[in-house]
């Protein structure tokens, strides 16, 4: 019998205080953010959107941006290291990518005609990407590493980012640029300020994001090869939800919707703009309790927790059990909702 999904959406206001998101780490390498992210603004469709990345600086700002976030991570010492963790950890989320999303309508709406207009456009774009591929690896890739390698974050995060440059993937390195003006606005009650912001970054710049950088990462392959092996055959497949290569859509998306945003032509039916497994892909497995069961749908907005209800039916309309997860790092307002079997599914249907 063949398993039918519906889903509806109760759409409501995003508004919501940042001392309510969650706490979190990152999992997900930094050559990866910015490749993925280059690669999605690649695979844009024509239109304005990516003749908006035609231009070079435009094109760097947004692989910045991608980085961005977790330059609050590099290591400081005493006090700032905390303020700049703060800024860091505020920046992978929902509410901070509304705020700077509502920021630009109000002080800088398009049509964006200057070059500063169009890189406080692209950072945003970019930085919104890390947090929502930060969601996806963390949610699925992690789950696929812990089952196939019995590995974590720990090993995945610098591993992949080696793997990239031992299999010749790196093309973009981007230099520096933060719109320190709409960043500071938007980081508006927290304690960073604007020499913080650029200490971190110096130093994400000086031992990382940099021309020498790769070379530093290709050492995490030797380290991490023989510990995560299924990882290292499947970070780049395409049939496994979370991997680089699956998150290229997604990421391409959630850019193209919060364009809308900005915009202010976004509606309630755009509010889902991707799912795994992808069609005309399937499950990989129909056995309850893998993450190769998981049907995940992916939102260009985060969702609040509770408005989003989903059923699973077979052919008979017979009702399929499943556990509903938001992210990783919890449901109060994620950008995907993972709907996990809690029976065995009819395999081939």
């Amino acid at each position: 019998m063949a398993h039918r999904l519906a889903l509806a959406i109760l759409f409501t206001s995003l508004v919501l205080a940042a001392s309510a998101w969650p706490r979190a780490t990152h999992a997900h390498g930094l050559w990866g953010h910015i490749h993925v992210t280059g690669w999605a603004i690649e695979n844009l469709p024509t239109g304005e959107l990516r003749d908006f990345f035609a231009e070079p600086e435009v094109f760097n700002a947004a692989l910045w941006g991608s980085a961005f976030p977790d330059s609050g991570y590099f290591p400081q010492a005493g006090a700032l290291a905390e303020r700049a963790r703060d800024y860091g950890e505020h920046a992978h989320w929902e509410p901070y990518v509304q705020d700077y999303v509502a920021w630009m309508i109000e002080n800088d709406p398009p049509p964006w005609t200057t070059l500063a207009s169009q890189q406080r456009v692209a950072f945003l774009l970019g930085n919104a990407a890390h947090g929502l591929q930060d969601e996806l690896f963390d949610s699925l890739m992690l789950a696929q590493t812990l089952e196939n390698d019995n590995g974590g974050q720990d090993a995945t995060d610098p591993g992949t980012d080696g793997f990239l440059v031992e299999d010749g993937h790196i093309r973009f390195i981007p230099t520096r640029f933060v719109p320190m003006d709409a960043v500071l606005a938007v980081m508006d009650g927290r304690d960073a300020t604007e020499e913080d912001i650029n200490a971190a970054n110096d130093l994400m710049e000086l031992l990382y994001i940099n021309a020498n950088g790769p070379a530093a990462a290709a050492g995490f392959a030797d380290q991490y090869r023989d510990v995560i092996p299924w990882t290292r055959d499947h970070y780049l497949d395409p049939d496994v939800p979370g991997s680089l290569v699956s998150e290229i859509t997604p990421t391409m998306r959630y850019m193209e919707a919060i364009w809308e945003r900005l915009h202010g032509r976004f509606s309630d039916d755009q509010v889902v703009i991707h799912t795994f497994p992808e069609d005309p892909r399937r499950l990989r497995s129909y056995q309850a309790g893998t993450a190769d069961s998981w049907v995940t749908f992916v939102f260009g907005v985060s969702v609040r927790a509770g408005s989003a209800s989903f059923t699973w039916e077979d052919t008979d309309g017979a009702p399929i059990a499943f556990q509903l997860e938001g992210t990783q790092w919890g449901n109060t307002w994620p950008r995907l909702m993972r709907l996990m079997p809690q029976v065995d599914l009819t395999p081939g249907a």
